[in-house]
């Protein structure tokens, strides 16, 4: 009889178990399912079953999640083992459909990894969910080469607004993925760090998938009551799962109705989105100018009090002086005197210019 299927998940083979599986089952080419989860294998047990994987043809799906692979293991899985950091062979010699690479502490996804899933020919779900990755920008630019993923699982990693945005909306590799990926059908983003900028970027992609879809179906349309073509299916609708994450209300709702192809109530949602953004942004140089205006009282407040006592000093002076001799103080006399030939002068300066005024 020949192998089809093995299952030896929870086993504790660790990297040498997996040098072992790994010979053995040279022996048997038309393996098509190998499950070792949680069997606590390294980056050296991924390196000899990136080696078995190119040797096995036939094999369609491949379970390594609840190991240690690490970084350096998921390259070895998905560059094919032998030449991994070398060139990346997953598509000539491996034909996986599902790969499961969830909790294995991967921080990232290099190069290597990504070119191998870029060259993946049959490749459907790709899992690399509850790790420790940050940036899949990288990852996300190979999708962009690789035409046959319909899942793309990420969730409950450590993803942040910078892994989807870019300088210009249209350059995210998010954005070009939703509107050129002819397969892809779900990316599950939830449990991550994606704030709203994020989401936005996110919404946008899903919406302008949806708008492609409706322009090739009103095509199809056309060309079925042109030249009577039996009408195609209409393609099923791209879903980006980003539940739980730290977007607010309003880019939740973009998404969920961009995802139904609601695409005025979606637009509707990202303006409020943006309008909430201003009043945020009203709010806080508000806050700044209160808080400015208060400084400055408080300083205001701090002379004030400064030229009380000096006033206070100068009433107390002027009447000691007019108790004591009977008559102001001869300082106070010609400080009058001042001030009155100042407010005189003024007066007439005024009139002149009003005088000038009146001839112009």
């Amino acid at each position: 009889k020949t192998l089809t299927s093995l299952n030896l998940n929870y086993n504790h083979l660790q990297d040498d178990g997996a040098l072992q599986i790994s010979e053995a089952i040279k022996s048997h080419p038309k393996l098509r399912i190998l499950k070792l989860a949680g069997n606590e294998v390294g980056p050296e047990g991924a390196l000899w079953l990136g080696i078995m994987l190119d040797g096995n043809p036939l094999l369609r799906v491949l379970d390594l999640s609840h190991n240690r692979l690490g970084t350096t293991g998921i390259s070895s899985i998905l560059a094919a083992g032998k030449n991994a950091g070398k060139k990346a062979q997953l598509s000539r010699q491996c034909n996986l459909e599902f790969v499961d690479l969830s909790f294995n502490f991967v921080e990232d996804v290099d190069s290597a990894a990504s070119m191998g899933v870029a060259r993946a020919v049959r490749l459907r779900r790709l899992n690399l969910s509850h790790n420790l990755i940050e940036n899949i920008e990288v990852l996300g630019t190979a999708l962009l080469s690789n035409q046959t993923v319909e899942f793309l699982d990420v969730s409950h990693n450590r993803i942040g607004d910078s892994a989807l945005q870019a300088r210009k909306k249209k350059s995210s590799w998010l954005y070009r993925l939703c509107g050129s990926h002819p397969k892809l059908r779900r990316i599950d983003m939830s449990d991550n760090c994606i704030k709203d900028s994020g989401a936005r970027v996110a919404a946008l992609a899903v919406l302008q998938q949806q708008e492609t879809s409706n322009k090739k179906e009103k095509k199809r349309l056309k060309l079925h009551v042109q030249q009577e073509l039996p009408r195609a299916n209409v393609e099923p609708r791209l879903v980006i799962d980003l539940n739980h994450n730290e977007a607010g209300i309003e880019l939740q709702r973009a998404m969920n109705y961009a995802e139904v192809n609601s695409t005025f109530l979606a637009k509707h949602w990202i303006k409020e989105w943006q309008r909430k953004e201003r009043r945020k942004m009203m709010a806080r140089w508000k806050a700044k100018a209160l808080h400015r205006y208060m400084m400055a009282t408080r300083f205001a407040r701090g002379q004030y009090l400064k030229l009380k006592e000096s006033r206070a000093a100068y009433v107390a002076r002027y009447w000691w002086t007019k108790l004591t001799t009977g008559e102001p103080p001869e300082w106070f006399v010609a400080a009058q005197e001042a001030q009155q030939r100042r407010f005189e002068e003024l007066q007439k300066l005024a009139e002149l210019q009003k005088a000038r005024k009146g001839k112009s």
